[in-house]
């Protein structure tokens, strides 16, 4: 029982301990997030070209890959600035990490994007979890 009343009264703050994995994962997702859309570019700009039908899909899909590394971006500054709004930009983050993926099955159905978006959403579930009842985050986001 003294373990818990511990745990309790601890003042751990500051991005360090598992906030410091969440934000290397967030930072990293977007280094990589952003190399494969610059990779990417070249083959939206052919669809474009090459099949004017299908331009709103392909409007959809690199709308949502960029609408994600901006919910990325807000939630890794909100991190940085030790903003309690951190908590609603990592929710939006999710929600957006669960949606991108699945806004490629307007093209036609991909089991991958499927199975990524439930793994994603998993994942980020999780963080969610630790973002909310972490005593280090209710520390750390002081303003």
């Amino acid at each position: 029982m003294a373990f818990l009343s511990f745990r309790r009264n601890a003042t751990v703050s500051g991005i360090g301990g598992w906030l410091a994995v969440l934000m290397f994962s967030l930072c990293a997702g977007l280094l990589l997030r952003i190399i494969s859309f610059v990779a990417d570019v070249s083959s939206y700009d052919d669809a474009w070209a090459e099949a004017p039908h299908a331009r709103l899909e392909i409007a959809v899909i690199a709308g949502a890959t960029i609408l994600q590394m901006g919910v990325n971006l807000w939630a890794i500054s909100a991190l940085l600035q030790k903003k309690r709004s951190f908590r609603t930009a990592f929710l939006v983050f999710w929600i957006v990490s669960i949606l991108e993926p699945l806004s490629a099955l307007v093209l036609g159905f991909d089991m991958h994007a499927i199975v990524r978006a439930l793994i994603a959403g998993l994942a980020l579930g999780l963080w969610f979890l630790y973002v909310c009842f972490s005593i280090r985050v209710r520390n750390t986001l002081v303003n």
